[in-house]
């Protein structure tokens, strides 16, 4: 286990990345996501989308909706941070390549 800032041991984190949660055909994984809370396991939800309001059909839509961090689509912050991220490598790119050439 990793430990926390106060040297507390924290609970063990996974990352579960599942397209476009929760859908209609997801109680499988919410379930899973239930038995991994159980034995002590913090699951960190990501997802590629929502999916359409009309497949959102369980009781624990909302909840699932709140743990879960989405990719799509893209913040102002996000692009923000991608944006600095691309000059960032880009100029970093160009002056180790001047300093190959010599």
């Amino acid at each position: 286990m990793r430990a926390d800032i106060a040297g507390k041991k924290a609970p063990p984190r996974i990352g579960i990345l599942i397209p476009e949660f929760p859908g209609q055909t997801h109680i499988f994984f919410w379930r899973e996501l239930e038995a991994l809370r159980a034995m002590g396991i913090e699951p960190e939800l990501a997802s590629t989308r929502l999916p359409p309001r009309a497949i959102m059909s369980h009781s624990w839509s909302a909840e699932a909706i709140d743990k879960t961090e989405y990719l799509s689509p893209p913040t102002p912050a996000d692009v923000a941070s991608i944006g600095g991220e691309l000059a960032h490598s880009i100029t970093g790119g160009f002056a180790r390549a001047e300093v190959a050439v010599g």
